[in-house]
This record gives structure tokens, sequence and C-alpha cells, in this order.
């Protein structure tokens, strides 16, 4: 039963999150739609994140009044961090270059994982991670779209991002996140994400600028433009329960080896409609990154498979 809710999860995260991608390049890309405030568009994505959670609580009959936990507040203000340059960094480069880049998440993952006390160092592990980072910069380095701004604007995101998942797996370890369950923990953290976005985006990108933009001229611009603004809001909702529940089910490691699969259709579909050309140099660092995060996320894997065979085994020996 739980290989299926697992299975179910991962096909959801790979449709929803495939989707989500490109549905956002296209959005607030410059080559493309062109739509200049990424940063007004993460945070209402994530206030209707909000709203969504709230909703599904009171469906079930839950508490829906929103109390700030201060244990989930560090986690909140990095996702904001990790969510705005990436949205930021999606309007310089293409989806590929972006996907690339933001394979080294793994590598940061590890790092924050022993800094927290999950992971336990290991020289192996620190190989792989070597590995994987020799391989992106190889991947990187001599690509003809190569955006040294877009670069350095996605590497300060893969941080955030291996920093915020190792984050919400300690706290599903010290039992703050996995007691309280997922929708709560949602709505905990996506309310102080939008209002730090929205208030980021007043700063920066200016509410009476975006109001007297051309997305906003006439009512159909903006029933057009309010319209992909939520249903991206609910998709990425969709999304963000299957992240957590898969980290709940399986691990964080598990959620990045999803990722794996899905940063390699997004490369391959790029190549094949010539989104994208690679490089000799390229396709040898895409392939040592790859393999090195594969062979790091399998012997996690194969780790915690160990560690659960020998949890079950100490339960039945209580049993008996």
């Amino acid at each position: 039963m739980k290989r299926l809710k697992i299975a179910a999860y991962t096909l959801t995260y790979y449709a929803t999150s495939l989707m989500l991608g490109f549905f956002s390049s296209y959005f607030l890309n410059e080559k493309a739609y062109n739509f200049r405030y990424p940063l007004f568009t993460s945070g209402c994505q994530n206030m209707i994140h909000f709203i969504l959670a709230t909703l599904v609580l009171a469906v079930r009959k839950r508490n829906v009044l929103y109390r700030p936990n201060l244990h989930s507040l560090p986690c909140a203000v990095i996702a904001a961090i990790d969510i705005g340059v990436s949205s930021y960094a999606l309007r310089n480069i293409s989806l590929a270059f972006y996907t690339m880049v933001k394979s080294s998440a793994p590598v940061f993952i590890l790092l924050c994982g022993f800094a927290l006390g999950i992971e336990k160092l290991s020289f192996f592990l620190f190989f792989l991670m070597f590995t994987i980072g020799g391989g992106v910069f190889l991947t990187s380095m001599v690509d003809t779209c190569f955006d040294m701004y877009g670069f350095g604007l996605v590497s300060i995101a893969s941080f955030m991002a291996g920093l915020r998942w190792a984050l919400v797996q300690y706290l599903i370890h010290k039992k703050c996140v996995r007691s309280a369950g997922v929708t709560v923990t949602i709505q905990e953290l996506c309310l102080p994400i939008s209002i730090l976005l929205l208030l980021c985006s007043c700063g920066m990108e200016g509410i009476p600028t975006i109001v007297r933009s051309e997305f906003l001229v006439n009512a159909q611009k903006s029933m057009f433009n309010a319209v992909f603004i939520i249903l991206s809001g609910c998709l990425s909702f969709s999304l963000i329960l299957a992240e957590f529940a898969l980290v709940d089910q399986a691990s964080v490691i598990y959620l990045s080896m999803s990722g794996i699969v899905k940063e390699l259709i997004i490369i391959i579909y790029s190549v094949m409609r010539n989104t994208i050309s690679l490089s000799r140099v390229n396709v040898a660092g895409l392939f040592i990154s790859i393999a090195g995060i594969i062979i790091f996320n399998l012997t996690i894997t194969k780790r915690i498979v160990n560690e659960g065979d020998k949890d079950l085994e100490a339960a039945e020996q209580q049993m008996i």
C-alpha cells in the first residue's frame, strides 16, 4: 500500500513539476510572454497556497485559524529567497540551462544535512559531491546560452533549495511536521512566504508600476494574467502536496532522485526542440553530474532501506 502511495505521489510530482516549469518559463522569460514581475507572481501564488490549505482544513473540519510556528519560520524565509531568486533567474536564462545548474541542489542538501546532523560524514559522499559539482560546471561553462548573472542566481537558489529541504527533513525527523500534518505545515509556511515576496515586490517591482503596466491595461489582459496566476497557484499547490508527501513517505533523497528524471526530460526535450545546443564538453559534464547524482541517491536510498529493515526487525522482536 505504501509503495502505491509513493508511486501516485511520484506521478503527481512529475506531472505538476513539468507543467509548472514550462508554464513559468513561458510566462516570465524575456523572450516569451515576458511578465516582468516574478516576485509579485510568486507572492500571489503562495497566497493561493495558503487559501487552498485553509479550505482543505475547513473541509476536513480541522482548526483553520492560522497560528505562527517559530519552528517553520526559518524554512519559510529560506523558501521565499529560493522562490524569488529562481523566478528572476527564469527571466534571464532558458528552462534547460536553469535545470542543469539547479541539478546541483542535492549537493547542498547533503552539506546542509551534515550541518544539521541528519546525514553522517562520509569520504565517499564528499567525493560524489565534488563529482556532481564538477559535472555541473562542465555542463554550463561553454554553453552558447551561458549567462553569468543567471548562473549566479540559480546557484544561490540551489543552495537555498538544499537548505530548505534539509530543514524540512529535519522538522519531519523532529516530528514538528508529521504531528501537525502536511496541510497545516503548508498553511504555516506559505503565508509568511507570500508576505515576504509581496513586500519585496513592493520595494523592487513597485505595485503602481505593475498596475500601470501593459499586462493590466484592459479587462481582457487583466483577466488572462489573473487566471494564469490562479491556475499556476493551484498547480504549484498540488506540487507542494506531492513533494511533502514524498518527503514524509520516502525521504528528501527520494525526492531528489525523482527530480533527476524530471531534469533529464526537460534537457532532452529542449535539445530535440533546438532550444539549447550541447557541445561535447557539455554532454560529458551532463553525464558526469547525472551519474554522480544517481549514485549518490542510490547510496542514500540503500542506507534508508537498511535502516528501515533494522527498525522492522526491532519492532518484531518487541512484539515477540
